[in-house]
């Protein structure tokens, strides 16, 4: 293969990068755009306290950042184990837990301490969209 037709292969390939990428963004934007309002919680492990800690969660694996729960309703909506879920303002998480039954549109993330739980508190009315993807 001589030199031009290199780059022309390689250009057809950032070519469609880009235009997954663009797909990826509109779907993502579309999402939200449709996505409910959810209060967000916060989960913590706490090291000291050995009742508080989960070894697994309703999924079968162990809470860690990036990770979220969500209540019964949204699960009945298809927002279920293992499934990505973006939030406004924070990012892409996966489904790896369900709330207590009298929970009601939330989404309860994890963090490592209890120190960075606490600075992102309780803040209800975020978007947060589930990803079909």
């Amino acid at each position: 293969m001589d030199l031009p037709d290199a780059l022309e292969a390689y250009a057809a390939q950032l070519r469609e990068k880009r235009a997954l990428a663009q797909e990826k963004s509109a779907l993502e934007a579309k999402a939200i755009a449709d996505a409910p309002k959810v209060e967000f919680a916060k989960q913590v492990e706490r090291a000291k306290d050995a009742l508080s800690i989960q070894e697994f969660a309703a999924c079968l694996t162990r809470p860690t950042p990036g990770t979220v729960a969500v209540s019964r309703d949204l699960e009945a909506r298809g927002w279920t184990c293992g499934k990505r879920v973006w939030v406004a303002g924070y990012g892409l998480l996966v489904v790896n837990d369900r709330m207590h039954k009298r929970k009601r549109n939330q989404l309860d993330l994890f963090f490592e301490s209890t120190e960075r739980a606490l600075v992102f508190g309780i803040q209800p009315g975020r978007q947060a969209a589930l990803l079909e993807m």
